[in-house]
């Protein structure tokens, strides 16, 4: 009877114990341990706006916004649009790598273009027109690089799946700095071309260069494959690879990834989160009741 009401209470401590790491202590995804697998060769996803927006733009060619300096430049053009859309769509990847074609459409209102400190205003008189190029970025990084190998940053259009709630993720990895945000879990979920999907939420701002310029991030994720579904698509290193630093779109439209399976309303994380500790107290109880009932005899 003794070495049952021992087992018993070591089981009850052994469950507290797991509870309280799960609970208390953000793991911190500093990249993923494996390659996101469903970023293989023809898959894309596609972010649009219904409505009239702006976007802000740069010249990839200008000197000053090489490399990282497109985060920190001190102007950028603005284009007045309608009808936009932005697609990457992944078309080679190896062990290592994913070549990204990025295409921006859009219907262009008006221009606003700086030469110095001097504003001009240019007609764009609702032409169709385009911005695109080619982009890599690291499978287990995420780090994003232009065709010379010159590097513009971490991409936060995905980030690792599944994470907990409260878990610390990665949004920015540039050494010196590698910079995380919480991820918020608990009752997030959004509807998609494929129905609704359980999700996660990144938000916050951080600083990623030395002039203390603060970068905001606003983002929904899917929770199965950390694709981004919403927010603000803005700074982002694979947009920058074709000169947008804000792209001023906000809504998911269309991807052939495949999401996961639907959300049932029903967070197994969470529940068996919550079924944990009565199940110690239970046996705690038990293990009570045992040593009464052995007194009593």
């Amino acid at each position: 009877m003794k070495k049952t009401r021992r087992k018993i209470l070591m089981s009850a401590l052994s469950i507290i114990c797991l509870y309280m790491l799960g609970s208390h202590i953000p793991a911190i995804s500093a990249r993923d341990s494996f390659a996101p697998a469903w970023l293989k060769e023809g898959v894309y996803a596609t972010y649009v706006t219904d409505e009239e927006n702006s976007a802000l733009i740069f010249n990839i060619t200008d000197p000053q916004y090489r490399g990282l300096d497109w985060l920190t430049a001190p102007a950028y053009d603005q284009i007045k649009y309608w009808n936009a859309s932005l697609t990457w769509r992944c078309i080679s990847t190896n062990d290592t790598t994913a070549q990204l074609q990025v295409t921006f459409d859009y219907v262009g209102e008006e221009l606003f273009h700086f030469v110095g400190t001097e504003l001009s205003r240019i007609p764009l008189n609702n032409a169709s027109l385009q911005l695109n190029g080619k982009v890599y970025v690291d499978l287990y990084t995420r780090a994003v690089y232009t065709a010379d190998g010159t590097l513009l940053g971490t991409t936060h259009l995905w980030l690792p799946a599944n994470p907990r709630e409260g878990q610390n993720m990665v949004v920015w990895d540039v050494p010196p700095k590698t910079i995380t945000l919480p991820a918020a879990v608990n009752n997030v979920w959004f509807e998609t071309i494929q129905g609704k999907q359980d999700g996660f939420q990144i938000s916050g701002t951080i600083t990623v260069s030395d002039n203390g310029k603060g970068q905001n991030i606003m983002m929904f994720y899917d929770l199965d494959t950390g694709l981004g579904v919403g927010g603000y698509f803005q700074w982002d290193p694979i947009m920058a690879a074709i000169g947008i630093y804000d792209s001023g779109l906000k809504m998911f439209s269309d991807t052939n990834i495949d999401l996961g399976a639907k959300d049932t309303s029903l967070n197994w994380t969470i529940i068996l989160q919550y079924a944990i500790l009565p199940t110690a107290v239970v046996l705690l109880v038990v293990a009570f009741v045992i040593k009464r009932k052995k007194k009593r005899n």
